[in-house]
């Protein structure tokens, strides 16, 4: 049993939230049941982290940007891949 002292403390960094408009939404279902997934991967493995590559993985694929997005930017863009990947393929 411990003596209450530890304080609880994050060991990463929250993302924001984010709102998928409807054409997002359909896009992203659309792709994972094609096997098309997109994920954020930090940087760094600093518990401050704010710096994130787009992480995209189709079939056999495996691809990560070249560029580094901030938490505010990350989810934007990973829905605007999803969006992409939909038009390019499902429509």
């Amino acid at each position: 049993m411990g003596s209450g002292l530890r304080k609880n403390r994050r060991w990463w960094t929250p993302m924001p939230a984010y709102e998928r408009s409807p054409e997002e939404e359909t896009a992203y279902q659309w792709c994972i049941k094609n096997g098309i997934k997109i994920a954020p991967h930090a940087a760094s493995s600093d518990k401050n982290n704010d710096q994130w590559w787009v992480d995209v993985e189709a079939k056999d694929l495996k691809k990560r940007s070249p560029y580094k997005y901030n938490k505010d930017q990350i989810w934007s863009k990973i829905f605007e891949l999803y969006v992409f990947y939909y038009n390019k393929y499902g429509l």
